[in-house]
């Protein structure tokens, strides 16, 4: 579906864009400092990449046709999410999401820009 296409390209670059503006301050948004932001933030593009592993633009391979999008947008979800929670998390889970969150941005960020000129190629 056409509209899950745009929410994941739409999410993974406003998330991407989140966790790296907050790491190296590239630009003034004032907006990303609000908690209820991210944590609206992170719920709306981990569900969204969540279903975008069930959805797929191109209908001929319809597991894994836009699996990249989908894992960057449930990691940049949760990365957004748990940011500001104040829990003891496993250590293997902080390093991965709350240590790396730049390269999570990264990765969120150069899907969405993949995603957006090949919408229809396999694993991307």
């Amino acid at each position: 579906m056409l509209q899950f296409y745009f929410l994941s390209v739409f999410f993974n670059l406003l998330t991407g864009f989140v966790l790296i503006n907050s790491q190296k301050h590239i630009t003034d948004f004032p907006l990303q400092e609000e908690k209820t932001f991210k944590i609206v933030l992170g719920v709306l593009t981990a569900v969204t990449g969540l279903i975008k592993i069930f959805v797929v633009v191109n209908s001929k391979a319809v597991i894994v046709g836009d699996f990249i999008p989908a894992i960057a947008g449930m990691a940049g979800g949760i990365t957004l999410f748990i940011q500001d929670l104040n829990q003891n998390y496993p250590e293997w889970f902080q390093k991965i999401f709350i240590a790396n969150k730049y390269i999570v941005g990264i990765v969120c960020l150069s899907a969405a820009a993949v995603h957006f000129v090949f919408p229809g190629a396999l694993f991307i």
